[in-house]
């Protein structure tokens, strides 16, 4: 994303009084429509900027600036389009063809996603889109497996923050290559103990994880007093919800 537009329009505003006008105009309350689809065409980039951030934008204008040449612009749309009541599928398949990777992680984010933009989504391009998807609670067990084996380190991070996840995707997510990935996973409440002593003798930074946890066997928790890594002892130290253990 580009800064020289917030550069110019901030620019454009300071010097030009008729610009600061049109800013005012489009930040009024019970703006007529007629005047949000105006200025929505303006030359200004702070005047469709501050438009774009209006909560009362009618859907067919929230289509079209979320074709807008300014990044920053569709960066505010994105969020009407997230937020938008009951957008009908019609109109999510025209923001899908746009394919800008901002409004797909809005769509990503909606609670009312069907399961055919789902499908469209998760095999997305852009990493970033499909990190969005991946904390979709709509997602099946299916599309989290997808999702659990994709290539992004940050795709697989944010399928280790959901909740509930099944036996066989902890496991796989518990050997993953990446320690922030291992160490997510390690805070998860449903880890069978035999993964929690694996996770046990994992890099220090997921022992910091599972250190936090309040289902250690003794033997894990006398380790960690012990242990080579002073990040480990402390975070043993400061673990208020084991219960009491006589070691």
């Amino acid at each position: 994303m580009s800064y020289i537009y917030t550069a110019n329009c901030f620019k454009d505003t300071i010097y030009d009084p008729e610009v600061r006008k049109r800013v005012a105009l489009a930040s009024q309350n019970n703006l007529p429509i007629h005047l949000m689809y105006q200025l929505a065409n303006d030359n200004n980039d702070y005047v469709r900027m501050t438009i774009a951030e209006r909560k009362d934008l009618p859907l067919e204008l929230i289509m079209k600036m979320a074709e807008d040449k300014n990044p920053l612009v569709v960066l505010y749309i994105a969020d009407s389009v997230e937020k938008y009541p009951n957008i009908p599928l019609e109109y999510i398949e025209k923001l899908l063809a746009i394919d800008n990777p901002i409004i797909l992680e809005s769509i990503a984010k909606r609670d009312d996603i069907e399961q055919d933009v789902i499908n469209k989504i998760v095999c997305h391009s852009n990493q970033f889109v499909r990190a969005a998807i991946a904390r979709n609670q709509k997602l099946t067990n299916e599309q989290i497996k997808i999702l659990a084996n994709d290539q992004s380190v940050y795709v697989r991070k944010a399928i280790a923050e959901r909740e509930n996840l099944s036996n066989e995707v902890i496991e796989k997510l518990a050997a993953d290559d990446d320690i922030d990935v291992r160490h997510i996973i390690a805070k998860t409440q449903k880890l069978s103990k035999q993964l929690i002593e694996k996770l046990s003798n994992d890099h220090w930074w997921v022992q910091e994880a599972i250190a936090s946890r309040n289902d250690l066997s003794p033997q894990i928790v006398k380790k960690f007093m012990t242990s080579k890594y002073k990040n480990v002892q402390r975070a043993i130290a400061k673990n208020v919800n084991l219960p009491f253990l006589k070691l």
